[in-house]
């Protein structure tokens, strides 16, 4: 009975700013179009992409320069990929307000984090919205779930004040089922309190910066507390890469499993995770291409209000040529690789892709269990600084097998120091790099 009074209350809210189409007819939909065979879920894509192109060069200025105006109906999607220009990060700061639809400027605003940079601002059309909350919806279906189960959000959380707004949201909060929890608070002085709270709230599922969650994970076994009245079934960690090694990690300790969400607040929920363990293109309202350096192309196809279409959203993946088990059709996502700006930098100019960084320490969790809890790599010109939080089973000895792969697999010209740690402190988005280049 809860829940569906807190659907009813979210249909009310999307009601309210003229939404014909709720996000939870639109989820009912999806779970029959995931099953679509390629062609037609192929069709279906082309048809919106050719629809939301000519909407934007008739109505979005920024869409009328000449490269744009020459553009015809595609008819496939690789002549898409291959032949609409590129929207960059740094075009959209700069061209914000020529990106706005003027025939649908209304709609919700959402924010980047700025973890890599300034936060964006981005105008979501109505329906792309109630798509983003729609593929949510049946993301949690997937795992048994429904999203208007009580919950656990452990996010950057807004700061305390008395204005009416704040109070609201409050309030939105109890009514939606939701526990919401900074990750800034989260410390050996206040993880008995988290544990508590979250213990009596008996949630369904727990969602979060993965860094966060992992956070309450290593401090819960670090202080021996194990839910008692737990109902969980997900734990779904977000906007960070997830190692297996900590997937592993966070499951042992929350007793439950966890799923890979994949998303952004710039293009939308892109991908998430099925129980068999595959990564699922929501394709029903993103299309997703890549080029030959595996760099992402994002369009968003419901989004009228500010369209950023073929967005290269600075992320590198690898699709699956394989079909997942589960039976959905959905495009699988292999391997999402990184930010294309996240490579460690050699004196001979070579570039590595940070995630051989993961790869050297997951290897040594593999073998070594409860070895290294958690690390983060700053890279200052050539020199590497790692943090390492110890696990109980950790020696010295690791420094040096670390110290050889590095040589082996980026660079023996790299100079490197260690620094064992007690946390490793999030940054101001609330999230938390496992590499970071300074220079």
């Amino acid at each position: 009975m809860i829940t569906y009074l807190r659907e009813k209350y979210m249909l009310f809210k999307f009601e309210v700013q003229g939404i014909t189409k709720n996000p939870i007819s639109i989820a009912k939909q999806l779970m029959k179009s995931q099953y679509w065979d390629r062609k037609k879920i192929n069709k279906y894509q082309l048809d919106h992409l050719n629809k939301l192109t000519h909407e934007a060069i008739k109505n979005v200025k920024y869409y009328q320069k000449d490269e744009y105006k020459k553009i015809n109906s595609f008819e496939c999607l690789n002549s898409y990929s291959e032949n609409i220009p590129v929207l960059t990060k740094s075009r959209i700061k700069e061209s914000a307000k020529f990106l706005i639809n003027s025939n649908n400027k209304n709609g919700f605003e959402h924010a980047t984090s700025g973890s890599t940079g300034q936060p964006m601002k981005i105008k979501v059309y109505k329906l792309a919205e109630a798509y983003r909350i729609a593929s949510k919806i049946r993301f949690y279906q997937w795992w048994g779930v429904n999203m208007f189960d009580r919950n656990v959000l452990i996010w950057k959380k807004a700061k305390r004040n008395k204005s009416v707004l704040y109070n609201f949201k409050k309030l939105e909060l109890k009514l939606l089922g939701r526990l919401e929890l900074s990750v800034f608070d989260l410390n050996d002085d206040t993880v008995y309190n988290y544990f508590k709270k979250i213990d009596n709230f008996k949630p369904k599922y727990i969602r979060g910066y993965k860094s966060g969650i992992f956070e309450l994970a290593r401090l819960m076994d670090k202080h021996d507390l194990q839910f008692e009245n737990s109902q969980l079934k997900v734990v779904v960690v977000t906007s960070e890469i997830l190692f297996e090694n900590e997937r592993s990690f966070i499951e042992r300790v929350l007793q439950c499993p966890v799923a890979n969400e994949y998303g952004g607040a710039d293009g939308g929920l892109y991908a998430n995770e099925c129980p068999e363990g595959s990564l699922h293109i929501n394709e029903e309202s993103i299309y997703i291409s890549t080029d030959m350096d595996q760099n992402a192309f994002v369009t968003e196809i419901f989004n009228r209000s500010m369209p950023l279409i073929n967005y290269k959203n600075e992320d590198r993946l690898v699709f699956s040529d394989k079909s997942c088990s589960c039976g959905r059709n959905l495009k699988v996502i292999k391997e999402v690789k990184g930010r294309s700006s996240d490579y460690i930098l050699c004196r001979d100019g070579k570039k590595t892709n940070s995630l051989v960084l993961g790869a050297i320490f997951t290897k040594i969790e593999k073998e070594h269990a409860q070895s290294i809890i958690q690390f983060r790599v700053i890279q200052n010109d050539y020199k590497l600084k790692i943090e390492i939080i110890p696990g109980i089973n950790f020696v010295e000895e690791f420094f040096k097998e670390i110290e050889a792969s590095i040589f082996r697999d980026i660079s023996n010209s790299l100079e490197i120091e260690f620094q064992l740690v007690k946390k490793i402190q999030a940054e101001k988005s609330g999230k938390l790099r496992f590499f970071i280049r300074q220079s």
